[in-house]
């Protein structure tokens, strides 16, 4: 948390000296701030932070990637898949180990991505329950929103 209002000052530094004081000069400052702390991260004791901040950035960027393929699998799937070879299923996925935080996290990214939607957690927040538009292969579904969501989450939350 210190870290990032250090980041904060180093932005609003860089927007008082700047010309132009608008969002996008901020935004700049912000980006630079960042990377004064990552170059200078062994001295200012920022490499927790900058490690977090890489991980959400790709975490953001998987995110990104797997919303445009999903997008396309599901238009693709219910354009050409006939409504009576159509059967959607119910799959679980492991979440045990993880916090309140993390898991919440990970089922609005798996609900916002199209063709899956979290649908509970049980008692013990072990497995959660996801809705699948088109469940086949559904092992190497699990196996990708494990690669794919749940290990970036872990990576920039712990």
């Amino acid at each position: 948390m210190k870290e990032l209002i250090v980041n904060l000052v180093l932005a609003l530094i860089w927007l008082f000296l700047s010309t132009d004081q608008t969002v996008f000069d901020l935004f700049i400052g912000f980006i630079v701030g960042f990377a004064v702390l990552a170059v200078f991260q062994t001295v200012t004791g920022t490499t927790d932070y900058v490690r977090r901040v890489w991980a959400f950035v790709r975490f953001a960027v998987i995110f990104i990637r797997e919303f445009i393929l999903s997008n396309v699998h599901v238009a693709v799937f219910t354009l050409t898949v006939p409504r009576s070879k159509m059967h959607p299923a119910f799959v679980e996925v492991d979440v045990a180990g993880m916090t309140d935080a993390e898991i919440v996290i990970l089922s609005q990214s798996v609900t916002l991505t199209p063709g899956t939607t979290a649908v509970e957690v049980n008692a013990e927040k072990t497995t959660l329950l996801v809705h699948f538009l088109d469940p086949s292969g559904a092992e190497d579904k699990t196996a990708d929103i494990r690669k794919n969501f749940k290990e970036p989450i872990l990576s920039f939350m712990r």
